[in-house]
């Protein structure tokens, strides 16, 4: 009898290539799985503030719960709509017209620095939030001593916070811990990670990517061509991927260092909020 043919693989999407070589996306993902097993998470109705072309958002997808995703450039939601089960849709948030206590978790991963007004972002955020619900983000620290990077980014590449459309650097812990408390949410994990060695990672490869796409201005990224934004990036640069994975070991390496030689805070914050249950006291839960 003859055997059926085996279906063929199906190709991997290119935003997961991407992760599987970026040590600082895998740093961050890293993050967010612990601070999910952490907390029972995801479960039930989940909102994906800002999911970009789908990197984290498919992770979190195959994590758990029925996610809703929000993507005002279209050009990234597109992307992400390729890869993801859940909606995709176009919207800010405050325009999406959720319902109050729609989600058991809410999540916004590098957004909160792209927003001219955090609070009215943070408000909408807790009033969608069921009580007992999670919010999960993250967003650069600021004003803590994590300079020398970002300098030579700035000096050596001409990579600014502009380059990234942050309206600002980034927060640091005394000034998030306000903005959290006072729209309603409590903080229960308020931590740095993504230190200096994985940063040193990142800026080579930010640099080398945007100083090749600034001399051949070839890239339809929506971010400055900092990192691939599409497929047709991907394609434009295939040749990089099989040294990038080769190399990706010993980048993870140079990485670890920041357990072994902690040089300075981190760059960025990891952030989980819970909303209270009315009448509760934080804590008390």
């Amino acid at each position: 009898m003859p055997h059926s043919p085996r279906p063929s693989a199906k190709p991997v999407p290119w935003q997961l290539q991407v992760f599987r070589v970026s040590v600082r996306k895998r740093e961050k993902w890293s993050w967010v799985t612990r601070a999910l097993r952490d907390h029972g998470l995801p479960r039930g109705q989940c909102l994906d503030i800002g999911c970009g072309v789908g990197t984290l958002s498919i992770l979190l997808e195959k994590a758990g719960g029925a996610w809703t995703f929000l993507e005002p450039e279209r050009e990234a939601a597109a992307e992400a709509a390729k890869i993801l089960r859940g909606s995709v849709r176009t919207e800010l948030l405050h325009a999406a017209g959720f319902p109050a206590a729609s989600f058991a978790l809410v999540t916004a991963f590098d957004v909160l620095e792209h927003v001219p007004d955090p609070t009215a972002l943070l408000t909408e955020i807790a009033r969608v939030l069921e009580p007992g619900g999670f919010f999960l983000a993250t967003t650069p620290a600021a004003g803590e001593g994590n300079y020398l990077w970002r300098s030579l980014g700035e000096r050596a590449f001409g990579i600014t916070k502009e380059s990234h459309g942050h309206v600002v650097e980034g927060f640091s812990k005394q000034a998030l811990q306000p903005l959290l408390r006072d729209v309603g949410l409590h903080a229960t994990v308020l931590e740095p990670f993504s230190k200096f060695f994985t940063e040193a990672v990142e800026l080579a490869y930010n640099g080398a990517y945007f100083l090749n796409n600034a001399r051949r201005q070839q890239t339809t990224g929506y971010n400055l061509a900092l990192s691939p934004a599409s497929s047709a990036d991907v394609r434009r640069h295939a040749w990089a991927f099989p040294l990038l994975r080769v190399a990706a070991p010993f980048l993870r390496g140079i990485s670890l260092l920041d357990g072994v030689l902690p040089l300075g805070p981190g760059y960025e914050y990891g952030i989980v909020a819970m909303k209270p249950y009315a009448g509760r006291a934080p804590g008390n839960e």
